[in-house]
């Protein structure tokens, strides 16, 4: 009996990661689509229960995928969260050397830009002080080659 539980609740907790996999996908794309839109906007079009919503962005904020910021309404005094897609503009550094790949910001934003390049295709450029350039695309192993390169393990 105890086994028929264990294996239905493991059963359901993969169902829940799952949809909630899709959920945040859907968000994507409908943040791409839409920028600016507010929760209650998201979770209508989505058809996604507006209490879920906010822990789905906030995931979503946490992995730097989407971004929010303050809008203000011209004719109220009225301000709401408006939701957009992060771009490579909203990480900025000022010397992309190998010494700021170990800083954790910057790893942050290379892990970035290694899960971007295997979901949707984009490749980047990894410039090295010795001048060295590489590209890398969405068939490379990234990380693997990171590490041969440079030397760290994310």
């Amino acid at each position: 009996m105890a086994s028929d539980t264990t294996f239905a609740l493991e059963h359901f907790k993969k169902n829940k990661a799952e949809e909630r996999e899709d959920r945040k996908d859907k968000i994507i794309l409908y943040i791409k689509k839409n920028p600016g839109q507010s929760i209650y906007k998201i979770a209508k079009e989505l058809e996604i229960p507006r209490t879920s919503i906010p822990k789905l962005l906030d995931e979503l904020i946490e992995e730097e995928e989407i971004k929010r910021e303050i809008d203000f309404s011209p004719g109220t005094k009225r301000e709401k969260f408006a939701y957009y897609i992060r771009t490579i503009d909203d990480f900025s550094f000022d010397n992309f050397s190998e010494e700021n790949l170990k800083n954790k910001e910057f790893g942050k934003f290379t892990l970035r830009l290694m899960k971007s390049t295997q979901k949707n295709g984009n490749p980047f450029h990894l410039i090295l002080n010795d001048g060295s350039k590489h590209l890398f695309s969405v068939n490379d192993n990234i990380e693997k080659h990171i590490k041969e390169l440079i030397g760290i393990q994310f």
